[in-house]
């Protein structure tokens, strides 16, 4: 049996589900994770990091790690680990700062129509946000906000979702966040 913490499984396991799921195999293979998994890079995620190996339910189960309030949680396993991101210099307080955020704020309050990780990053194809092809590339964020916000303007691009660390809410986020 091949461990499950090899480069050879890791690389195996989107060929694996891909069978069923091809279309979803392919947004993963262009997406950072899956670039990275193909390089052998220990730490990138696949399909089992985030839907688990064998209890797989479909994310409208209130029990499924995919579900919309669970997302953040999901993401945060990885993107909450400080050694984990330190390696790959991406900032590990994004779980702490979208939670601080008015989407975090909604969804912790139990909203299940707010937006999550995936709503903005994208499922399977996560990009980073550098890449002009990313959902949260400025340049693309008016048509991603526009899925929940119809009329986003490049307005959207002024502001951050993820609050720096110390940074100071802007003034209608703080009144949500006295009163949540």
């Amino acid at each position: 049996m091949v461990s499950t913490q090899t480069v050879e499984w890791k690389k195996g396991t989107p060929e694996l589900c891909g069978m069923c799921h091809d279309k979803e195999a392919a947004e993963y293979r262009t997406s950072v994770h899956g670039k990275a998994v193909e390089r052998g890079i220990e730490g990138a995620p696949v399909c089992t990091d985030c839907h688990t190996g064998h209890s797989i339910m479909r994310p409208s189960n209130p029990q499924s790690t995919v579900f919309v309030n669970k997302v953040p949680e999901t993401c945060g396993r990885c993107h909450g680990d400080v050694r984990l991101m330190g390696r790959f210099g991406i900032p590990a307080d994004r779980l702490t700062t979208f939670n601080s955020s008015f989407h975090g704020l909604a969804l912790n309050s139990g909203s299940q129509t707010v937006a999550d990780c995936a709503s903005c990053h994208g499922y399977h194809g996560i990009l980073p946000s550098s890449d002009p092809l990313s959902r949260t590339n400025p340049n693309n964020l008016a048509h991603t906000c526009g899925a929940c916000h119809p009329g986003a303007g490049s307005r959207f691009r002024l502001g951050s979702v993820h609050m720096l660390e110390g940074q100071r809410a802007p003034l209608p986020l703080q009144y949500v966040q006295w009163f949540t």
